[in-house]
């Protein structure tokens, strides 16, 4: 399971490099999975400790590698959802987009 950014850029913008745009949605992919490893559900902590991310000058990617993750952020029939990754990324949005303005204008 898997939350992706992507940053869309149009032509007025063709003076910021790859490398800043890297940056920037690394910030808002650190903040997005700090914050979905102090929403998971802990028990053994095997499900914190498999979020990860990858970032490109494309895309931001931050996904778990644990099987049962899906029913942890959707629940069952018989479980209710505890969700993670949908709210680290929905409820940071704000502090995301600052993050990744200061970013792009150099000043983080």
């Amino acid at each position: 399971m898997a939350i992706e950014f992507k940053l869309e850029l149009n032509s007025n913008v063709e003076r910021i490099t790859k490398d800043a745009i890297e940056k920037a949605l690394g910030v808002g992919a650190i903040i997005v999975e700090s914050n979905a490893k102090a929403l998971a559900p802990v028990d053994t902590e095997f499900l914190l400790n498999n979020i990860f991310r990858e970032v490109t000058a494309e895309e931001a990617i931050i996904y778990d590698t644990v099987e049962y993750a899906p029913y942890q952020e959707f629940g069952t029939a018989k479980m209710q959802a505890q969700p993670f990754l949908r709210p680290a990324a929905y409820n940071n949005r704000e502090k995301i987009l600052k993050a990744m303005s200061l970013v792009m204008k150099g000043k983080l």
